[in-house]
């Protein structure tokens, strides 16, 4: 994983040049494991069913796969399963300074809930636009949210000075987007947190 830290600096055409600092390089060890799923459908229920079995079975399973996968990436313990990304280190420094492999979070003030009062200087959209400020300006285009149910319909309630909800349902199939008026940041489903 590349940690960066490649040194840069300034020459004229003919001034001297001298070497710079060389990114870091760190390992990384994902943890593994494998999903599976056992059925049974008994010869009576295969003979008798009047829809095709083998195909509900698979999307069945294709369905739950999808949730425990995507429950693992977030939250996984890493035993026989991926380390979920919310089972990182924490801390609030930011990237420059941040050890590696640490996951840099922006405190709301509030242990149990993003504050929300338009009338208070401390406002849930202020603190959405601390985290999106704090991420690295490389990665803000292409950057997604990533939150459960409750945290979604908390914040798809909120709206700015001019009475427009901060959060944009997509249509046609396009993700939703948050601050669709200053810059667009699309928020991925998070059902299963």
């Amino acid at each position: 994983m590349n940690a960066r830290g490649t040194g840069t600096a300034w020459s004229s055409e003919t001034g001297t040049r001298s070497s710079q600092n060389t990114p870091t390089v760190h390992t990384v060890s994902p943890t593994y494991g494998g999903l599976y799923s056992v059925v049974s459908a008994t010869q009576w229920i295969v003979s008798d069913s009047f829809l095709n079995l083998e195909q509900f079975l698979i999307n069945e399973i294709a369905a739950e796969s999808a949730v425990a996968l995507e429950a693992a990436i977030v939250d996984g313990d890493g035993t026989d399963k991926p380390t979920g990304f919310l089972q990182a280190t924490t801390t609030t420094t930011d990237d420059a300074t941040r050890t590696f492999g640490e996951l840099q979070y922006v405190a709301s003030g509030n242990a149990t809930a993003i504050p929300h009062n338009p009338a208070t200087p401390v406002h849930g959209g202020d603190v959405l636009l601390d985290v999106v400020d704090a991420l690295r300006v490389p990665y803000r285009r292409s950057a997604s949210w990533v939150m459960n149910r409750s945290t979604r319909t908390t914040i798809a309630k909120w709206k700015d000075a001019d009475e427009r909800h901060i959060l944009t349902p997509g249509m046609g199939g396009s993700p939703d987007t948050l601050f669709l008026g200053q810059s667009t940041f699309l928020y991925k489903r998070h059902g299963t947190v």
